[in-house]
């Protein structure tokens, strides 16, 4: 029987607006990237040179709820909108972690980790997450030591030494090539590293001189009670002891063992773990073997403890040993995971409270993945930066990104790294000028950098309030700032401002008491600050500040110019307004990109007048008056912050370490 032609067309139609209609972009799972993002291991230059600053372009920071309602959080993240998806514009993941394999770990106090691997890779630890740290080589490193944060000493492939000083790295090579593998001191002045060949050095704080071993072998670990009580190993079951200053061979397993880890608590207590799992300890007259309880027998790389108490060793295929104290003998533990349970393991380390206990402790190994001790399991973990990134500031000659935790990442040809600030304190707004970078956050931080080095400004004690009750300061939190170079505004809660000028503070008087959490401008008397319920506030020729009418009652996150009258600002409830110190209103968008759903917290005006603008769930528009289009980022993740050089090169950054790049072929 023939199908009548109505019902014919009828199926047809349905099925071409089945096979049509386009995912929404609003949906997907809670808090994760989505599938397809590719990660591109190189990041690209913004520019070769990225000593220099433009001042041409900035971004603020991040803002707070108000009487309005706060922003969604990222678990709200299901119940986005749908959205029209574009296929044109493609956004890569930037990789803020490690560039390989975690070799050596170490504490370098106060909570802190410090980590090196393949390629150069160095990651430091805070209470945020970690961190990327340039040590100025790309070469593969074995081992670290620390004697502080401001004293570091990291070995590898080559003859590759790295020193940081508490100021800057330095490199030095040893003409032989011979690769070093283990390092171990008690002083800026008394260090001791090791390799291959037998190689043993000794840095008196001014060369590293060669010692004679008077054996051969590849030698892999080096600790020591004092400089004078060394121990040292390697293969062929090899530990060589410093006595009288010459060094003195001896056996702690069979022949076929090599010794790949050292710890001790005293001379005459010293544990030698390696392959075959590999367990000795030395009593002060002799080695005597352990039991590893680890029938297979995996390969042992690291020793970590405070004391015997919390000692454990990491090997192959994800084996964590904790040592028994009056047993003289290990258990196996069973690690958690889940992903990372069978991971080759290289590397542990931690540090200890107040009392002395052992807290943080990581194990890390292949691929750069990593395990943390939590109770008495070992549970999954990430050297990559987890911290939220809050703001941006890109040129053609500098890309900077600040975050939670007093995160500074800035790009440089290596990849992003981490940049020392001297706070913790979460930074929300940056601002860069010809000569210096400026960034705010939490408690009145403003910091500034100069000559590749970040310091922080005084709190205003003049000019700022005290509390009646407590007669403390009351320090605003700030996430806004702008400056030309000589005069430097900050923004932030109950309507503050601040002018630095001079070297020193001056409060603004702004005519709001609402919080202002972005600050933009041509000049001193073109200047914008924007906030809670739908302030905008015009600092003009006069040098004062006059509200604008913004057609809103809600929260206001970011603002930016086009530097020809036309101002953008963004905000909740997909508040999207253009305008001047004249007055806003909000952009008709014929193509419905936008819905009062919508939360945008970020925008940036190109240099050839494109407007893009960021948001809740990997929100991202593209457009102008006369219309946007919402572009898919490949990511549901909150995005804060977007800048880049170009319509065809630019950075956008959010929420958990989320950095992307568009950047056009």
């Amino acid at each position: 029987m023939k199908t009548p032609l109505f019902f014919t067309t009828l199926l047809i139609a349905a099925f071409v607006l089945l096979m049509g209609c386009p995912d929404g972009g609003g949906t997907g799972e809670t808090g994760g990237d989505a599938d397809g993002v590719e990660t591109d291991g190189d990041v690209g230059d913004v520019a070769d040179s990225l000593d220099s600053l433009d001042s041409d372009s900035g971004a603020d920071g991040d803002a707070t709820g108000d009487a309005t309602g706060d922003a969604p959080d990222i678990a709200d993240d299901v119940d986005a909108p749908d959205a029209t998806i574009s296929p044109t514009l493609t956004l890569e993941a930037v990789p803020l972690g490690p560039k390989g394999t975690i070799r050596a770990m170490t504490s370098i106090g106060d909570g802190t980790l410090f980590a090196v691997g393949d390629n150069g890779t160095a990651i430091r630890s805070s209470d945020a997450g970690w961190s990327p740290v340039d040590v100025g080589t790309d070469v593969d490193l074995h081992g670290v030591w620390a004697l502080n944060a401001d004293e570091i000493v990291a070995v590898g492939f080559g003859g590759t030494i790295v020193h940081f000083d508490g100021l800057v790295w330095e490199t030095t090579q040893l003409e032989s090539g011979v690769t070093l593998r283990g390092v171990y001191g008690f002083s800026a002045s008394s260090v001791f590293a090791v390799g291959d060949n037998g190689t043993i050095l000794y840095y008196d704080g001014l060369t590293w001189e060669e010692q004679a071993s008077h054996l051969p072998v590849d030698l892999f670990a080096v600790w020591g009670s004092d400089a004078q009580s060394m121990f040292a190993g390697g293969e062929q079951a090899q530990v060589l002891r410093l006595l009288g200053g010459e060094w003195v061979s001896s056996t702690v397993a069979a022949s076929g063992v090599v010794v790949h880890a050292l710890w001790g608590e005293g001379t005459n207590q010293v544990v030698a773990a390696g392959t075959q799992g590999s367990i000795s300890r030395w009593n002060g007259v002799g080695w005597k073997a352990q039991t590893s309880n680890d029938f297979d027998g995996q390969d042992l790389w690291a020793l970590w403890g405070l004391d015997e108490d919390s000692l454990v060793a990491v090997g192959d295929q994800g084996t964590i040993l904790r040592y028994k104290p009056g047993n003289e003998n290990w258990d196996l533990v069973e690690v958690q995971g889940p992903f990372n349970k069978q991971v080759d393991l290289f590397a542990v380390a931690g540090s200890s409270n107040v009392t002395g206990t052992a807290v943080g402790v990581f194990a890390a190994g292949e691929d750069a993945k990593f395990l943390a001790e939590e109770g008495s399991d070992w549970v999954d973990s990430s050297g990559e930066v987890q911290n939220d990134l809050h703001a941006l500031w890109v040129t053609d000659d500098v890309a900077c990104v600040i975050g939670d935790g007093g995160l500074v990442l800035r790009r440089r040809s290596s990849g992003w790294t981490g940049e020392s600030t001297g706070t913790t304190a979460n930074l929300k707004g940056i601002w860069g000028t010809d000569d210096a970078l400026w960034a705010v956050g939490d408690e009145f931080t403003v910091l500034k950098r100069t000559e590749g080095e970040w310091s922080a400004l005084e709190w205003p004690t003049d000019v700022l309030q005290k509390t009646e009750i407590s007669e403390t300061y009351d320090v605003p939190e700030l996430e806004g700032v702008w400056s030309d170079g000589t005069t430097t505004f900050v923004a932030g809660e109950k309507g503050q401002v601040y002018r630095w000028e001079d070297g020193a503070w001056t409060k603004e008087v702004t005519g709001t008491n609402f919080g202002l959490v972005a600050l933009w401008g041509t000049s001193p008397t073109n200047l914008y600050a924007v906030g809670q319920q739908g302030t905008v506030v015009h600092r003009n020729e006069d040098e004062i500040w006059l509200k604008v009418a913004s057609q809103t009652p809600h929260s206001l996150r970011r603002i930016w110019g086009d530097g020809n009258g036309t101002v953008w600002i963004v905000g909740d409830f997909g508040v999207l307004l253009h305008g001047d110190s004249e007055g806003f209103q909000q952009v008709v968008d014929p193509n419905a990109a936008l819905t009062t759903a919508d939360y945008l917290y970020g925008v940036w005006v190109t240099p050839g007048g494109e407007v893009i603008s960021v948001g809740f769930s990997g929100l991202l528009l593209l457009g102008s008056t006369d219309g946007f289009t919402n572009m898919d980022t490949g990511t549901f993740h909150i995005l804060e912050a977007v800048m880049g050089s170009s319509a065809d090169d630019f950075f956008v950054a959010g929420r958990t370490g989320t950095l992307l790049r568009h950047r056009k072929d």
